[in-house]
């Protein structure tokens, strides 16, 4: 049970974001725990593996030595399994369902949720992509039947919702967009708004009102080190109504 945590702490926060409802699976790994102390045991193996990558990620941000990254990680994984080990109920029901909310909750607020890092109420924007405040209430609803007897029926439904929100769709946002050079923009008598030194993005117009511009700058980021302008900016022509 402690290995299968540390595997679905891995496997849903490897990166890709389709991957994050395999996070549900870890409130049924830790409600069935025979015993509290193997509850926090699956709770920590789930943490460290979700956030493993963490004290490289201290190390890259703040240069400091690899050391202030583990200490940062362990304290982390500490909080994340005091809370769920105190709340964790031997009795199943609806009870430990709360308790496991009452956990959510906590991590979420501080002072433990300073360090909430994966929570698997994170997946409701992959299950339910556009639902609002409807699919984070959905995908807890579905938490919390995953801790009950009928986690099975949760994990049918999810699993649909999982596999509606992987198929692939057309994307309409950049239709009609036309990357441009800087100088070619210039060129062709387009004219900046803003002042391209900021990194904020700039506009441009042509003299005609169907047509504008947006240029934004290329950025190269250096490992531990705050972004650099690189030279050059993209612009992207878009039609306009009148």
């Amino acid at each position: 049970m402690v290995g299968a945590a540390a595997g679905v702490g891995a496997a849903a926060w490897c990166g890709h974001a389709l991957a994050l409802p395999l996070a549900c699976a870890f409130p049924t790994l830790w409600a069935f725990a025979p015993s509290r102390l193997i509850s926090a045991a699956v709770s920590a193996a789930y943490f460290l593996a979700a956030s493993r990558g963490l004290p490289q990620g201290v190390v890259n941000f703040y240069g400091t030595d690899v050391g202030v990254g583990i200490a940062l990680w362990i304290g982390a994984a500490a909080a994340f399994v005091l809370v769920h080990a105190v709340l964790w109920q031997s009795e199943p029901g609806w009870k430990r369902a709360f308790c496991f909310g009452l956990g959510a909750l906590m991590m979420s607020v501080p002072p433990f949720g300073i360090v909430g890092w994966a929570q698997p109420i994170t997946a409701a924007g992959i299950l339910f992509p556009g639902w609002g405040w409807w699919g984070l209430a959905a995908t807890a609803a579905i938490l919390f039947i995953m801790t009950t007897g009928k986690w099975p029926v949760a994990a049918i439904v999810a699993a649909g919702f999982w596999a509606w929100s992987a198929v692939p769709r057309r994307r309409n946002q950049t239709d009609g967009l036309v990357s441009i050079p800087s100088l070619a923009a210039r060129s062709a008598g387009l004219r900046t708004l803003l002042n391209p030194r900021r990194f904020s993005s700039t506009y441009a117009k042509r003299p005609r009102p169907e047509r504008a511009l947006s240029c934004f700058p290329r950025v190269r980021l250096g490992c531990g080190r705050r972004p650099r302008a690189a030279s050059g900016w993209t612009a992207f022509a878009a039609p306009t109504s009148r």
